[in-house]
């Protein structure tokens, strides 16, 4: 099954804080939001202008993005720390020499 291109599709998208037709919608290579999950979002479903199941989705309790930010720089870190691990055991198996014998 060959999926629709994601940067050429009918209708409209949430972006910015307003709906845009979806082949509009633009977000820089670069971003951050989209790299490192960066930015802060909630999505709620509604039928006929309800929101479906609000209080069951409340949170105990809110967070402001400033709380979340410092968090970011343990995460990050991890993140570097892990990609570094990996290069490293990558070089280790290239360099290995395995030899499989059967009898």
């Amino acid at each position: 099954m060959i999926e629709q291109a994601y940067d050429d599709r009918d209708g409209f998208i949430w972006y910015d804080g307003q709906l845009v037709p979806w082949r509009d919608a633009r977000l820089h290579i670069l971003s951050h939001g989209l790299h490192y999950a960066g930015a802060a979002f909630e999505g709620q479903r509604a039928y006929d202008g309800n929101i479906f199941k609000l209080t069951d989705k409340k949170p105990e309790r809110s967070y402001t993005l400033d709380e979340i930010k410092n968090e970011l720089p343990s995460a990050v870190a991890t993140i570097q720390f892990r990609e570094k691990y990996d290069a490293w055991v990558k070089g280790l198996r290239a360099k290995a020499h395995i030899e499989y014998r059967s009898s």
